[in-house]
């Protein structure tokens, strides 16, 4: 038998599973100097306790050569109860391992969490020299305040740690402060490379945190990929957002940009004028989630544009937005009109779930600038609820897919566009047939009552002689009531 390298352990859910189960389990590796990646799954174990979590850091000392750690304890509330009897082996343990390069811990929904466990382990991982990755979750643990992030300036003590991921998200207890801790490691972390901050849903955040958090961002020159989640955060006002949209013009190597600021109710078009005239020239992707801003307008998605055609590196863009009746076919067509120089655009995420002033009119615009998008691979269009969209522009999209040689990934929601008739699906159906290179097409036409079953048999018959495709998901209208 070969010698294991990779190994999984995963009793998620097994509620009569004890201490006493498990290690056995874990103290049973042999060779333990083979393996170099192991997952411990925990999550939902009612029986388990803090002695599980001793008997890990045990087990970890065995394993020298481990390149990839994974310990998932979600929503085990017995097993996090005085942690600190095992948090303190855990950390020993890593701190040993001189070669490991990457290491997820995940402890969302554990609520006897307490800041006293981050600081044991930021102290381990700051001294791990061939660390690469780091990926916390503490979601929903309730205990966790800003004062966790105290020990993280530490982790900049190691230069090859590139990437760290936190998630803080519905921690009540993170105020400011905790943004002023990040500032302040973040200016000392000279090497990073990759960000991720998760605060969906901290209430107490405000645009004190955030500015802290964007002038320690300036200093960040070799940061490559930058993901920011603050959605929900209802004290964040345009004065927050714009700060960390100033940040972008410092970051000439950055090459990604992640943002949800979904339902920031004070988020407007300024934070669209200051963020598209900050991007920079090393752009290559750029997701931005903004549903429920219910002060976006067409005048912020024509400043986004703006700044599109700036970035000619560009290859990936997601845009989310919802505004039932402010937005119009004019952000449309602004954006189409950056799309028209974007030449190396491959994939493109556009939502915009019930714009009711959205018509035909604006679909024709992006399918007539798309055409000229020879490298586009993947499409994925969300125009659900936009009651005014018809055959037309349906037919329009249709022909504009078919001009797309590399395309080879689809997924267009259509529910509730009740003007959609079998006509419509028909020439969809005729473009999809013509393309050789399809592996994934998602069709959604929920509550498109004027497509009957035969429309939808048509299209299902003609996409089963299609061999290039892979994976289909094709939904259909409700019922009818007669």
């Amino acid at each position: 038998m070969a010698l294991l390298q990779n190994i999984t352990i995963n009793f998620s859910g097994c509620y009569n599973l004890t201490d006493d189960g498990l290690k056995i389990i874990i103290n049973s590796f042999r060779r333990p100097f083979s393996i170099r990646s192991i997952q411990f799954q925990f999550s939902f174990l009612g029986n388990v306790t803090c002695q599980t979590g001793i008997n890990v850091g045990n087990a970890l000392r065995k394993l020298t050569f481990l390149e990839d750690l994974s310990l998932r304890y979600k929503k085990c509330g017995n097993l996090m109860t005085d942690l600190d009897q095992g948090k303190d082996i855990i950390a020993e343990s890593l701190a040993k391992m001189i070669y490991l390069k990457r290491i997820n811990l995940d402890m969302e929904g554990c609520e006897c969490v307490q800041d006293e466990v981050h600081k044991s382990f930021f102290e381990a991982l700051s001294i791990m020299k061939s660390l690469h990755t780091i990926r916390i979750n503490t979601r929903s643990c309730f205990q966790v305040t800003s004062e966790s992030l105290k020990s993280l300036e530490k982790l900049a003590q190691n230069p090859t740690i590139k990437k760290v991921d936190l998630n803080f998200s519905e921690c009540e207890g993170m105020t400011d402060q905790g943004l002023i801790y990040i500032a302040g490691w973040l200016r000392k972390h000279t090497t990073l490379e990759d960000l991720s901050l998760n605060f969906i849903n901290c209430h107490q955040l405000t645009d004190l945190g955030m500015i802290a958090l964007a002038e320690s961002l300036k200093e960040k020159k070799n940061l490559k990929s930058l993901s920011l989640d603050f959605e929900s955060c209802y004290q964040l006002t345009d004065v927050g957002f714009a700060s960390i949209a100033e940040a972008l013009n410092e970051l000439s190597s950055l090459e990604t940009i992640n943002f949800n600021f979904a339902c920031s109710e004070q988020l407007s078009n300024q934070f669209f004028d200051i963020f598209s005239a900050s991007l920079t020239s090393s752009l290559k992707t750029i997701k931005l989630n903004l549903l429920g801003c219910p002060k976006l307008s067409d005048q912020g998605l024509s400043s986004l544009s703006e700044g599109f055609k700036k970035l000619p590196s560009l290859e990936n863009i997601s845009l989310i937005v919802y505004s039932e009746k402010q937005l119009t076919d004019d952000s449309l067509i602004s954006l189409s009109k950056s799309f028209k120089v974007l030449e190396h655009l491959k994939s493109l995420h556009l939502v915009f779930q019930g714009c009711v002033k959205l018509t035909d009119l604006g679909i024709i615009s992006l399918s007539e600038a798309l055409k000229k998008s020879s490298n586009l691979q993947r499409v994925d269009f969300d125009f659900s609820w936009c009651l005014n969209i018809t055959n037309q522009g349906l037919d329009s999209l249709s022909k504009c897919l078919q001009r797309l040689l590399f395309l080879d990934d689809i997924h267009l929601n259509l529910e509730g566009c009740y003007q959609i008739t079998d006509l419509g699906l028909y020439g969809l159906k005729e473009t999809l047939e013509r393309n050789s290179l399809l592996k994934i097409a998602n069709l959604l036409f929920m509550n498109c009552c004027q497509i009957t079953n035969q429309g939808f048999e048509d299209m299902i018959n003609s996409l089963k002689r299609m061999d290039s495709l892979q994976r289909l998901s094709l939904s259909c209208p409700a019922p009818r009531i007669v």
